[in-house]
């Protein structure tokens, strides 16, 4: 009995060297919106928009209701004609944007 274990381990062991990972953890897709609306800016775990220290400028698109929506507070945003959970930026930014003046 403990020789079958070990075959069977063992044998499960070789099969996921030879797979690799693709096998038992399938390749991420990325969400992120691509074109002009492309976060490439890697912070952290997330990814923003050129212009994310602007937020609420016209230019950054952030606070579009197609985006974070205009408080930045995230809900369902409609990107690349797909409806989307944007996050709220408040969750890692804290009150960083509380008064827009």
């Amino acid at each position: 009995m403990k020789k079958l274990i070990f075959y069977l381990t063992f044998t499960g062991i070789c099969a996921i060297f030879i797979t690799g990972c693709e096998m038992i953890y399938p390749p991420a897709e990325k969400n992120l919106p691509g074109g002009k609306d492309a976060h490439t800016e890697a912070k952290g775990f997330s990814f923003h928009k050129p212009g994310y220290k602007t937020p609420f400028a016209p230019e950054s698109g952030c606070s579009s209701s197609l985006c974070h929506r205009s408080d930045l507070r995230g809900g369902v945003a409609f990107v690349e004609g797909k409806e989307r959970i944007a996050p709220s930026c408040y969750q890692c930014h804290g009150a960083e944007w509380e008064d827009k003046d």
